[in-house]
């Protein structure tokens, strides 16, 4: 097994994960919505944000993992962060640098593995990975497609930051200013959420639009609405479709 180099900017590096205040924190609905849409738009076992800290990973959001961290020395995404790029392995059991590696012998028994650099500030702090106990095939869109996922979880990261600073109420709109009425209904995502919710059956794909342009504008990623259309599409899968049309 090879364990994971320190990256050379490792001091700054862990300086900006304790800036963001993340670590052993409470989970994120954000974070857990993209770590949902992963899970089913790339069909494997396992999805995960990790951190990398000094002496181990922890998890941020997981889906199909029990444990909230692990050793960075075990870590494939400590790779990943080391090299500040994108990491695919695509049979575990076949790479030298982790066929013996605890966890491809024992639990999760990863076998295929792929993990996008989260970047904030300057930084590679963790990566958005995919994990799954057989080997497969990884495309170049596929990647992009992760990658985009990672710099989401990284503007979330972002945002968390700035309102834990500022004590702001979580209420605010993103870029400072309210959007009319006030209130928790003032944030977009709360009004998408409570439209959904109160209208279930609704075709009002001018509303819809309306709430899309006012999500677009905050510069909010598009991978987020993706991920928030998965959410909601259980319950209200037209709604979710209305909404992807309008910001395709």
């Amino acid at each position: 097994m090879t364990t994971p180099p320190i990256p050379p900017n490792e001091t700054r590096r862990l300086e900006v994960l304790r800036e963001l205040a993340i670590l052993d924190s409470p989970p994120d609905e954000r974070l857990d919505m993209i770590t949902a849409y992963c899970q089913s738009l790339f069909g494997v076992s396992i999805a995960l944000v990790s951190l990398v800290d000094e002496e181990r990973q922890w998890f941020a959001s997981r889906r199909g993992l029990d444990v909230p961290e692990t050793p960075r020395d075990f870590s494939f995404c400590a790779h990943a962060v080391a090299t500040d790029t994108a990491l695919v392995v695509k049979d575990a059991t076949r790479d030298p640098r982790f066929a013996d590696n605890p966890l491809v012998t024992g639990p999760p028994g990863i076998r295929f593995y792929a993990g996008a650099p989260v970047r904030v500030r300057g930084q590679a702090l963790g990566t958005v990975c995919l994990i799954d106990p057989r080997p497969r095939d990884f495309s170049t869109e596929m990647l992009g497609e992760l990658q985009d996922l990672a710099d989401a979880v990284a503007w979330s990261l972002e945002r968390r930051s700035s309102v834990v600073e500022a004590q702001a109420p979580a209420s605010a709109s993103y870029d400072g200013r309210q959007s009319g009425g006030g209130g928790e209904n003032s944030d977009p995502w709360r009004r998408l959420v409570l439209f959904c919710q109160a209208y279930p059956r609704s075709h009002d794909a001018a509303l819809l639009k309306e709430i899309a342009l006012e999500l677009q504008s905050r510069a909010v990623p598009k991978v987020m609405l993706q991920a928030k259309a998965h959410r909601l599409a259980a319950e209200a899968g037209d709604i979710a479709r209305h909404l992807l049309d309008r910001v395709a």
